[in-house]
């Protein structure tokens, strides 16, 4: 590692020069070994005693990179809830074990399991199947399998949906298959961070396909199904980390950047979103590494509950509701472990100009293409739907589907040479949104924000979450 540029101005006049010294700058922000400290404290389901350690862990972190204002911002999730075991077997009309995990703030069985036939429901045509089969699940485990072109948004939106129906019809329980590739994979069965009591688990890619192909041909198969999770029954405190770099002339227009803490339990949250968490903290050192003093403020944000549905970074925008027109940009960090390869301007097109020219300037260190589109798994989409511009970066991680929620998030699968890259690429992104001349992007009012979403097909998904009108 070489030692950092001599620190001085970096404005946009500086140009390419100033992309040069923050790249160099960027190589000593140690960002990999954040990751790797921030694995080893273990999952951090929020509301957990290891969520309470990373946030004491982030927080020195801010501080020690000399972020100003560095603080907690309390808020609580309605319950937390605490992994014990999940097992299947199907008892006819053969016998075989089932691999299955249970869902995220999923309930349990009673003591020593449930036996009961399974329950086809088609994943592609929920309400039509509630409406029309739901009589016939009491008693019965409820089998769905969402077709493996689904909208991803709209399938997650529906399970709560789904679970509330097979609670209401007496349903033993929910087998699912979860729609990323791979194998056991974990994830809420709601928006809102409230515990159900249905036992609700996932199952692996082959046992899917097997139990789909056996009831849809209409055998009568019974599975044995045991699960064992806790929930407290009242809401437990957690936090959102914040820290800034103060503008020099409109400390009150903000830049945000921002990842999250917590993280599933089947893994150690190392690719998501630890890679997420220790970008921002390398921003953070690297822009301090080099003496910055931009236009506008920089703000560092680490949210926690983003995985029981962006909690946190709701949590920050009703807190901070009548700063959101000074909102820059929202950016987030949570796709992987790639490098940073697009920049979906969540509908934002007033911004593809300023974009665009830096994604040029920024294309021999990585190709990156800006265009219209929604991140709709990340805090960034917590301030899109408030109507500032929230942005969750693309990262090109083809293997994230697979990794992500899984066993397989481990510190092994960080790749550390797009780490180092995206610090640089991020940093350099977040000062040339805080330090141009005129600001660019705007934040709009609850009436452009739905027009928008509308005419980005974001409405049925929001509707289905309960987030629908935008306000």
């Amino acid at each position: 590692m070489g030692a950092c540029a001599a620190p001085g101005p970096l404005s946009e006049t500086d140009g390419d020069i100033a992309i040069d010294r923050i790249v160099h700058a960027a190589r000593d922000a140690h960002a990999l070994d954040d990751v790797r400290e921030l694995a080893s404290i273990g999952p951090r389901l929020t509301g957990s005693r290891d969520d309470a350690r990373a946030i004491d862990w982030a927080l020195g972190k801010f501080s020690r990179a000399g972020l100003q204002a560095v603080h907690r911002e309390t808020w609580s999730i309605p319950s937390a809830w605490h992994r014990g075991f999940a097992r299947a077997e199907m008892v006819a009309p053969e016998r075989r074990a089932v691999p299955v995990s249970s869902y995220g703030w999923a309930g349990s069985t009673p003591r020593g399991g449930v036996t009961a036939s399974l329950v086809r429901v088609d994943g592609a045509h929920i309400e039509r199947e509630i409406a029309r089969s739901s009589s016939t699940w009491r008693g019965r485990i409820v089998l769905v399998i969402p077709p493996a072109a689904s909208d991803s948004l709209m399938a997650f939106a529906q399970l709560r949906r789904l679970v509330q129906a097979a609670q209401d019809a007496h349903a033993l329980g929910m087998i699912r298959r979860d729609p990323r590739p791979g194998g056991l994979h974990t994830g809420p069965v709601a928006y809102d961070g409230r515990a159900v009591e249905l036992p609700a688990v996932d199952i692996g890619e082959r046992e899917a396909r097997q139990l789909d192909r056996m009831t849809a041909a209409g055998e009568t198969v019974r599975v044995h199904l045991e699960v064992s999770n806790t929930a407290t029954s009242v809401p437990v405190p957690t936090a959102n980390v914040i820290g800034e770099l103060r503008g020099r002339e409109h400390p009150e227009e903000i830049v945000l950047i921002g990842a999250h803490l917590d993280s599933w339990d089947l893994g150690t949250g190392a690719v998501d979103d630890g890679v997420g968490v220790a970008t921002v903290i390398g921003v953070a050192r690297t822009l301090k590494a080099l003496a910055v003093a931009p236009r506008r403020s920089l703000r560092f944000v680490l949210f926690t509950g983003e995985e029981q549905g962006l909690l946190g970074s709701r949590a920050y925008v009703a807190a901070h509701r009548r700063e959101l027109p000074n909102i820059v940009c929202a950016l987030a960090l949570d796709w992987g472990s790639g490098p940073i390869a697009g920049i979906p301007l969540s509908g934002h097109l007033e911004m593809a100009p300023a974009f665009s020219a830096l994604a040029k300037r920024l294309a021999p260190l990585q190709p990156i293409r800006v265009g219209n589109g929604y991140s709709s798994f990340t805090d960034a989409y917590a301030f899109t739907v408030a109507g500032a511009p929230g942005i969750g970066l693309y990262q090109d991680s083809p293997d994230y589907g697979r990794v992500g929620h899984s066993a397989d998030d481990t510190f092994e699968r960080v790749d550390a040479t797009a780490l180092d890259r995206n610090v640089a690429i991020a940093a350099a992104l977040v000062m040339n949104l805080a330090d141009r001349r005129e600001r660019i992007g705007a934040s709009w009012d609850a009436a452009t924000t739905a027009a928008v979403l509308s005419r980005d097909g974001q409405r049925p998904a929001l509707e289905a979450l309960g987030l629908w009108p935008p306000r």
